[in-house]
């Protein structure tokens, strides 16, 4: 462990030398300074989180007695945060409702437990997460220590989960399936480019953001490549191959993708049982639901493109979550009949949630002809009907853009959800 800081009559360097031994800022002594400095030393805390950890330093977290996990109560302070409400617990750890004075926000606190993580692998994770920026991952702002205790604190989505949502829905057709498989996969992919499996992708760790995109969370039983580690995951939407103990990867995590995508076309999982050891035998027993058995109506591609995914053997499936989702998309972006005159038809998808059908940007460098012309339309299963600016789009319709051009154009096409979030 780090040495004792030296003590000093400055508050300023008191702190630093807390930081540069691993130690909890001492919040108390912070407030003397100035509001910019709390901020920069906050800063600090939260996104460097493992500041004075040497490489070689790798205790694991939860062995020390101090690390023990005891339920935080409202109006507890964990570091510069105030805890108002216990959220619930996920994967490795209580989840909290906390307010950060110093930004006057509130965040969501989660203490991780570590189940045989080192502190160091813990803290290493959360600076990889807190550098991830995308619309589809819940936000990370760093990791933060008291009392010997690991919390991460992230953003905080007053949201339905997707399990919630799924309770109060229909069973997806193919566009709203793609769309979903976009968001989530759009996810999974922003993770796995930072070297992080999530682990435990399920409908209760996806949140529904207020703007109406589907956001991954419960960022705290990600994993690093490599990591033994079987009880991270749910068993139904765990691979065949965590039952045997391999470790978590980007394959299992496209399982996990198909499993979820496969409830939301039927309401069921393809295996099932009370607890992980059901779970397993069925898997050994090759005991398993059909997506074709159970939606004959969806588009063969798409149900294959699934059934790939759901592979026992992670070879047999998709070289990665991009090229599963490239799989699904293929299945909608198909152009219909083309006709004699010049056409492009840009598909846009079905899309997660109910949007306002926004206008179209043209980029060329001159005045667009009057022979140009451009219809949106909705498709469902019952037909295709031309929408005007203004309609509303159902979760269960897909989003068509026909143009008709004079001549080779570029067309840039902007979908902007209710909370202003462009993509």
């Amino acid at each position: 462990m780090g040495t004792e800081p030296v003590p000093s009559a400055d508050p300023l360097l008191a702190l630093t030398a807390q930081l540069a031994s691993g130690q909890s800022l001492d919040w108390a002594q912070a407030q003397s300074l100035e509001p910019t400095l709390r901020e920069q030393l906050r800063q600090i805390e939260l996104l460097a989180g493992g500041f004075g950890i040497a490489p070689d330093e790798d205790t694991e977290a939860g062995t020390d007695a101090k690390s023990a996990l005891t339920a935080l109560q409202p109006g507890d302070r964990f570091g510069p945060l105030c805890i108002r409400q216990v959220l619930g617990r996920g994967s490795f750890g209580q989840v909290y409702r906390a307010y950060d004075a110093e930004l006057d926000r509130e965040v969501a606190l989660k203490l991780v437990h570590g189940e045989g993580r080192s502190r160091s692998a813990i803290l290493h994770e959360a600076r990889l997460l807190a550098r991830l920026d995308h619309p589809n991952v819940l936000r990370v702002y760093g990791a933060l220590e008291d009392d010997g205790r690991i919390g991460l604190a992230f953003e905080l989505i007053e949201g339905q989960t997707l399990e919630a949502w799924i309770g109060g829905h229909e069973s997806l057709g193919a566009h709203a399936l793609v769309a979903t498989a976009m968001e989530l996969g759009a996810a999974l992919c922003a993770l796995h480019q930072v070297g992080i499996v999530h682990g435990d992708l399920k409908p209760s760790n996806v949140l529904r953001h207020p703007g109406g995109r589907w956001i991954v969370a419960d960022l705290g039983s990600g994993q690093l490549p490599g990591r033994d580690a079987m009880s991270a995951g749910t068993p139904r939407y765990m691979a065949p191959e965590l039952f045997e103990q391999a470790v978590p990867s980007e394959a299992s995590d496209q399982y996990a993708l198909a499993v979820v995508l496969f409830r939301l076309a039927t309401r069921q999982v393809p295996v099932s049982g009370d607890d992980a050891l059901q779970v397993a035998q069925a898997h050994l027993r090759g005991e398993r639901l059909r997506l074709l058995d159970l939606r004959p109506d969806l588009p063969a591609p798409l149900v294959r493109a699934i059934e790939t995914a759901l592979a026992p053997d992670p070879r047999q499936r998709h070289p990665s979550v991009g090229h599963f989702v490239a799989a699904l998309t293929a299945v909608i972006t198909r152009s219909p009949e083309r006709t004699r005159r010049r056409r492009r038809q840009v598909f846009l998808g079905g899309l997660a949630a109910t949007l306002l059908v926004a206008g179209l940007w043209w980029a060329s460098p001159t005045k667009v002809s009057d022979e140009t012309q451009w219809d949106w339309l909705s498709t469902r299963q019952e037909g295709i009907r031309t929408l005007r600016l203004g309609d509303s789009l159902g979760i269960d319709e897909g989003l068509q853009l026909s143009l008709q051009l004079d001549r080779p154009r570029y067309v840039h096409v902007i979908n902007q959800d209710l909370a202003g979030q462009r993509f």
